[in-house]
């Protein structure tokens, strides 16, 4: 990779328009005690509908925050220190009550060339959370590791959703 800033800030700002619409975002924002290149949040507060037709006068919440990350070269350690501080969020911010639904915490880890002896630990990571009364609902960590390299998208088992939003972002960045 010849300009891996040059790539991760065209990454970003391609990020920042294809979430825009719904997400709110800050660049270059601190978030439990760590400053991230982007940090997406999204809040919906409503009505609880079954089936989306029958209103129940309910209501309820969910929330999901994304954090964009820039690790040039990811070594094993920076990996861990990712997931640490991933986890450290969604259990500092994670606030459910008796309307809560859910909340997502996704971390995109940017980098120039993932080396694939971290896939298996990447895999495997998970760490979510079923919310007991008088709190409700749950919450879950998201990874995807995006590397421009090989303009590849590589996820967690609860990524999948993340790494598909993310791929038309990364197919415009050719």
């Amino acid at each position: 990779m010849t300009d891996f800033a040059a790539a991760t800030a065209r990454l970003l700002e391609l990020a920042a328009q294809d979430m825009g619409e719904h997400f709110t975002l800050r660049r270059d924002a601190l978030v439990e005690g760590r400053y991230v290149a982007l940090d997406a949040a999204f809040d919906l507060d409503g009505e609880r509908k079954p089936f989306g037709l029958i209103p129940t006068g309910v209501t309820t919440h969910c929330h999901e925050r994304c954090l964009f990350v820039p690790a040039e070269k990811l070594t094993a350690e920076g990996l861990d220190e990712a997931l640490g501080y991933i986890t450290r969020v969604h259990d500092n911010l994670v606030a459910p009550d008796g309307s809560h639904e859910f909340s997502l915490f996704s971390l995109v880890l940017v980098t120039a060339d993932f080396d694939r002896a971290l896939l298996r630990r990447l895999k495997k990571f998970s760490h979510d959370r079923r919310h007991e009364a008088p709190a409700a609902g749950w919450s879950a960590v998201r990874v995807a590791v995006v590397d421009l390299s090989k303009n590849a998208i590589l996820t967690n088992k609860m990524g999948g959703p993340l790494g598909d939003r993310l791929k038309p972002t990364l197919r415009r960045l050719k």
